[in-house]
C-alpha cells in the first residue's frame, strides 16, 4: 500500500504531462495518402494532412510501410507547400481564422514528401499508413479527439511499379445545411489509363484495424443527420449516398453546427490475364462541418451523362450551367481528366452563365469496359462561400468496325460484294453502295453480301458497317467493267404441244409465269406447263450473260395429270415410262391394269413434275390418267 501511495503523485504526473500533451496537439480534419513508382520499386510518397486551425501548429510526421511482420520507415522528408482550404474565396472582404481572418473555422493542408523503398522486399500486400493525435476537437457524431490514422494499399507483386490514383478536388470541410450538397471524391490516375476504380463509404481508423467511434445512430454510413435519416439509401436528395462509380457523395443535411467524419475507400481495379483484381487503394478521411449559410442559391450544370466515342473520332460534350441568383455570375472548371489531348472550351467571365465543350478523340489503346470519367465543376461569385456545383460525365471507347472488302467480277458485268472482317464488336448492320463515273449512285443494298450487274464503266464501291455502339467505318475501292458482248442472237421460244421450248446453247434456263415466280431452274431448254397463260425465259451464256424472251401459250390439257404420247410400246422389265405427272402425290395419279383389267402394282417417281413409273411385272398393260388418256405398253 504504501509504494502505491508513493507512486500516485508520479501517476498524477504523467496523466498531466499526457493531458497537456493533448491540449497542445495539432486538431486534425483528415488526411490522405497517394503514391508514385520512381522506379526500381522505389516510390515518391506524398501525404495531404489537414490540420483544423482551431487547434496548434503541426510538426513533423513520420510514414511507414508494413507487410505482414515486415514494417519500413520512409525516408527523405520534404515539406512541400501549406494552404488555406477553408474555401473563402479570393473576392471576398473576409478570410478564415487560418489567416487571421473574422470568419471563426478554417482548415489548412501541408503536403510532404517521402521516399519509400520497397526493393528486394518479396512481400505483396504493403499498407502504406500516417497516424498522430488528434482528430478534431468540434466533431460532435463520435471520434472528437481519437488519433487519426490514415492508410494507402499497393500490391507489389499483382502490379509492380504501379502508381496509385489521386483526389481530384480539395476536400470541401464545410456545407450549408438543408441546402442538397454533392461532394466529389473522384479519383483519377494520370500514368495507368486503363485502370479503373470503385468508391466506398468506410469507417475512419484511429489505429491499424481499429476504427474510430461513432455516438448514437450515428455510423460510417450515417455519419451526420440528412433528410431521410437514419435510412441512408435513399433517392438523392434523400438519404446518404455515395456514387460507387463516380465517387460522388449525395445528401441534405438537417442539422447546423454538426461536424462529422467520413471516410471514403477508393480501390483501384486493373484486368490482368483476363481476371478483374484489386492492386491498391486510397482513403479520404476528413471531417464536414454544417453551418447555416445565406440564402445563395448554388449553380446547377446540365444532368450527368456520358456519350460513346469511337477510335479515330471525334467525340464532344456540351456544357451548360444555370443559377437562379441572378446577381451571379458562373465559371466552370474541368477536373481530374486524364485523357490525352483533351480540349476544353469554356466562356468563362464572358458570360453569366458560363457554358463549355469537352472534347476527345480516342485511339485503340484506349478501348476499355469501364467509361473514362471526369468532373466539371461550376462556381459562383457568392461570399464568403461560393456556392459550387459539381457532375461527373464520361465518354466511354469503343472500337470501329474493320474490314477489307472483298469483290469478284463474274463476266458480262456481274460483280460479288463481299467483305472479310478483321474486327469487329458485335452484330454489325452493313450498307453497300456503288456511284458511276458521274458520282451517281446506282445501286445500294443493306445486305451482308450481294450480287448485282453493272455495265461497262468506272464506279466507286462503298460499303458502311456500323455496330450496337453506333461506330461505323467507310471502306471503298474502285474498279472498272470491261467492254463485254452477249450472245446476239435473238432467243426464239416455239409451242410443241403442251410444251414451251427455248433455244439450246445456253448454260442455264429459268422459267418464270405471268406473276414473276419461279416455276423451274435447270439445264433442260424446255418446260411442261399446265396453265393458259404467259411464260418468261432467261437463259445464261458461259460468261453469265443473259437472254430473255416471252410467248403466250394455249393450254389445252383436259386435266392436271397427263400421259405423253410417246410412251414406248415395248421395254425390257421393269419398264421406266415417261410422264407429266403432278407433284401432290405418287399414288393414284396414275391406273395400270392386265388385260383382265386387274390391278397392276408399280412406283412411280417424279422430280419437278417429270415422272417415271415402275413396273414390276411382265406383260400387257393399260395405263391411264386422271384426264382419261391412256397408253398400252408390253413389259417383257
Amino acid at each position: 500500500m504504501k509504494t502505491l501511495l508513493h507512486l500516485l503523485p508520479f501517476i498524477g504526473l504523467i496523466f498531466l504531462l499526457s493531458l497537456s500533451q493533448k491540449l497542445k496537439a495539432a486538431e486534425w480534419a483528415g488526411g490522405e495518402i497517394t503514391y508514385r513508382c520512381v522506379g526500381n520499386e522505389v516510390y515518391e510518397v506524398t501525404l495531404r494532412s489537414y490540420r483544423d486551425c482551431a487547434g496548434s501548429p503541426v510538426g513533423a510526421v513520420t510514414l511507414q510501410a508494413s507487410c505482414g511482420s515486415i514494417q519500413i520507415q520512409a525516408s527523405n522528408y520534404i515539406k512541400v507547400s501549406t494552404q488555406d482550404v477553408t474555401g473563402i474565396i479570393a473576392n471576398c472582404q473576409d478570410s478564415s481564422i487560418c489567416k487571421g481572418g473574422s470568419f471563426p473555422y478554417g482548415y489548412e493542408e501541408h503536403v510532404w514528401k517521402a521516399t519509400l523503398d520497397l526493393s528486394g522486399q518479396s512481400c505483396c500486400n504493403w499498407e502504406l499508413s500516417w497516424s498522430e493525435c488528434c482528430r478534431s476537437s468540434a466533431i460532435s457524431t463520435g471520434s472528437a479527439g481519437e488519433d487519426l490514422f490514415v492508410t494507402a494499399s499497393l500490391n507489389n507483386c499483382l502490379a509492380p511499379f504501379n502508381s496509385s490514383p489521386a483526389f481530384n478536388e480539395t476536400p470541401q470541410f464545410i456545407v450549408c445545411a438543408n441546402q442538397d450538397v454533392l461532394i466529389p471524391f473522384g479519383a483519377s490516375d494520370s500514368k495507368d489509363t486503363l485502370d479503373f476504380f470503385s468508391y466506398h463509404l468506410v469507417s475512419g481508423l484511429k489505429a491499424q484495424n481499429q476504427n474510430i467511434t461513432f455516438s448514437g445512430s450515428f455510423s460510417s454510413l450515417r455519419p451526420l443527420t440528412f433528410w431521410g435519416f437514419p435510412n441512408n439509401g435513399l433517392t438523392f436528395p434523400l438519404g446518404f449516398t455515395l456514387d460507387s462509380l463516380s465517387g460522388e457523395l449525395g445528401f441534405r443535411p438537417t442539422s447546423v453546427n454538426q461536424v462529422a467524419s467520413v471516410t471514403v475507400l477508393v480501390k483501384e481495379w486493373r484486368t490482368i490475364n483476363g481476371i478483374v483484381e484489386e492492386i491498391g487503394s486510397i482513403r479520404r478521411d476528413v471531417i464536414i462541418r454544417t453551418l447555416s449559410c445565406p440564402q445563395n442559391k448554388k449553380p446547377t450544370l446540365n444532368a450527368s451523362f456520358g456519350v460513346n466515342a469511337c477510335v479515330g473520332d471525334r467525340a464532344c460534350l456540351k456544357i451548360v450551367t444555370t443559377d437562379d441568383d441572378t446577381l451571379d455570375s458562373v465559371s466552370i472548371y474541368l477536373e481530374g481528366v486524364v485523357l490525352p489531348n483533351v480540349s476544353f472550351t469554356n466562356n468563362n467571365g464572358q458570360s453569366r452563365l458560363a457554358t463549355g465543350e469537352i472534347c476527345w478523340t480516342p485511339d485503340s489503346s484506349h478501348i476499355r469496359n469501364q467509361p473514362y470519367l471526369f468532373y466539371i465543376k461550376a462556381r459562383d461569385n457568392a461570399c464568403p462561400f461560393p456556392g459550387e456545383g459539381v457532375k461527373a460525365y464520361s465518354f466511354r471507347v469503343y472500337d470501329k468496325p474493320r474490314a477489307d472488302l472483298d469483290l469478284k467480277q463474274f463476266g458480262c458485268g456481274f460483280l460479288s460484294l463481299n467483305k472479310t472482317l478483321k474486327a469487329s464488336t458485335g452484330s454489325l448492320s452493313s450498307k453497300w453502295e456503288i456511284y458511276d463515273s458521274l458520282n451517281q449512285g446506282i445501286f445500294n443494298s443493306f445486305r451482308e453480301s450481294d450480287t448485282t450487274q453493272l455495265p461497262q464503266g468506272k464506279y466507286v464501291i462503298k460499303l458502311t458497317l456500323k455496330n450496337p455502339s453506333l461506330c461505323s467505318s467507310d471502306f471503298t475501292d474502285t474498279l472498272e467493267i470491261g467492254a463485254y458482248q452477249a450472245n446476239s442472237q435473238v432467243l426464239n421460244l416455239i409451242q410443241k404441244g403442251n410444251e414451251l421450248i427455248a433455244d439450246s446453247g445456253y448454260v442455264v434456263y429459268l422459267w418464270y409465269d405471268a406473276d414473276n415466280k419461279l416455276l423451274q431452274k435447270s439445264s433442260q431448254n424446255k418446260i411442261y406447263l399446265m396453265e393458259t397463260g404467259t411464260y418468261t425465259v432467261i437463259a445464261y451464256d458461259s460468261l453469265y450473260c443473259t437472254k430473255s424472251s416471252s410467248a403466250p401459250i394455249q393450254v389445252s390439257l383436259l386435266g392436271k395429270n397427263h400421259l405423253h404420247n410417246n410412251l414406248p410400246k415395248v421395254s425390257p422389265n421393269p419398264v421406266a415410262v415417261n410422264a407429266y405427272l403432278s407433284l401432290e402425290g405418287t399414288e393414284g395419279v396414275v391406273n395400270i391394269s392386265d388385260a383382265f383389267g386387274r390391278y397392276v402394282p408399280h412406283k412411280v417417281y417424279c422430280e419437278d413434275r417429270n415422272c417415271k413409273i415402275i413396273i414390276y411385272k411382265q406383260g400387257l398393260f393399260t395405263i391411264s390418267a386422271e384426264d382419261g388418256s391412256t397408253y398400252r405398253v408390253l413389259v417383257y
